[in-house]
């Protein structure tokens, strides 16, 4: 459809190009395969000329997300530790539940699975009943609560040694 005025036609363009984005996808794929070298010489000439802008800019954002990733660590460090704890589980191909450590302070009665002694808020640590390192999954059939020190002692010993501990 021809017109005279420019404006119509950049208006008619642009929603025609609403209308089909499939089209337009299409379109920039097929120039993209047809001029890839061209593309490719475009980018290089532009990464060479602006090298010093990138550096800063990949710099101060790398610095902005250590400094917000440290920040989270330190104010959430529970949700830090059920993440470590479900990806060790998945690597090694086990069953994987969300496990949260309010939830077995209150069905243990906030007393030690290993010591039975009640566990401080500072000292509250996961236990993994049959250790992951052996098989065992993170559900809360195989965790129970425990002191960080009770559980570091215990190591990935599994089941059959925990009556020694006691």
């Amino acid at each position: 459809m021809p017109y005279s005025d420019p404006e119509k036609k950049r208006a008619y363009d642009a929603a025609h190009r609403k209308a089909h984005p499939e089209m337009r996808h299409a379109q920039e794929a097929r120039y993209r395969v047809t001029h890839r070298e061209q593309l490719r010489a475009s980018q290089s000439t532009y990464n060479a000329s602006h090298r010093e802008e990138q550096r800063t800019y990949y710099a101060t954002h790398l610095n902005e997300r250590r400094a917000y990733v440290a920040v989270n660590r330190a104010t959430h460090p529970e949700q830090v530790r059920e993440r470590s704890h479900r990806r060790r589980v998945r690597i090694r191909g086990g069953f994987v539940e969300r496990v949260e450590l309010v939830a077995l302070v209150k069905r243990d009665g906030g007393y030690c699975g290993i010591c039975h002694k009640r566990v401080a808020v500072a000292e509250r640590s996961i236990d993994h009943v049959l250790p992951v390192s052996k098989g065992g999954a993170h559900s809360y059939a195989n965790t129970r609560l425990a002191h960080l020190a009770c559980n570091l002692r215990r190591g990935n010993r599994g089941t059959a040694q925990l009556r020694l501990l006691a």
